[in-house]
């Protein structure tokens, strides 16, 4: 304030007419109560909250406009106990999931998005059974070096993060198919969709339609 003051003295000592009295008493008004362009009394507080918040609009909206495609689906399924099913795991020909091989077939002549989330840090095993086992051609080399197919990793919602942005999918329109309904919450919180099944009997089609249901009734997901 002192500052202020000794500025407005100093203007007034140099123009020193009554001419510029009105002017001038605006002027110290405007300085003193921290008026606005237009007169209107604007606190401190009040103008860098405002500035923070047109800030955090500018980065939202160009996270939205650059790292997702609206509405573009992203498909993730478990390993164990949706591809691989725990009963007589250690028979290869027995241990695939109901359905899996129908669901993940589906999934591709539909032409959606697919990603494998694991938290297992057996890759080596995982994508030897991928391949051989499953679908070779789907589950190529390339799908599995890339984000596509995640592993060791205890919380499913970074897994999930990692390959809907290989995508540039929609985060809304996004789900988990997995046996374990204690990843439900972590899943959930983070904004994606989760459908649970039974560990001894894995992945169906009737479940993935199931799951698909609770993305198709969002108006903005095509799926």
């Amino acid at each position: 304030m002192g500052g202020r003051l000794l500025l407005i003295c100093v203007a007034i000592a140099c123009l020193g007419t009554a001419a510029h009295a009105a002017p001038l008493s605006r002027l110290v008004e405007d300085l003193i109560g921290g008026r606005g362009a237009k007169g209107k009394t604007t606190k401190p507080k009040a103008r860098k909250k405002a500035a923070k918040k047109s800030r955090r609009d500018t980065v939202t909206d160009t996270v939205k406009t650059e790292s997702a495609i609206s509405g573009k689906c992203t498909i993730i399924f478990d390993f164990d106990g949706v591809i691989k099913v725990y009963q007589d795991q250690y028979n290869v020909e027995t241990s695939v999931g109901a359905e899996a091989k129908e669901v993940v077939t589906l999934v591709r002549e539909r032409a959606l998005d697919m990603g494998v989330a694991t938290m297992s840090c057996e890759n080596g095993f995982i994508s030897g059974y991928l391949k051989d086992t499953i679908d070779k051609e789907i589950f190529s080399d390339e799908f599995l070096s890339s984000e596509r197919f995640q592993f060791c990793e205890p919380k499913k919602s970074i897994q999930m993060a990692k390959i809907i942005s290989h995508f540039a999918g929609d985060p809304n329109c996004a789900i988990l198919y997995d046996d374990s309904i204690g990843n439900q919450p972590d899943v959930e919180g983070a904004g994606y969709a989760y459908q649970w099944m039974d560990r001894s009997i894995g992945i169906t089609q009737a479940i993935f339609e199931q799951g698909l249901d609770k993305l198709r009734s969002k108006e903005d997901c095509m799926c």
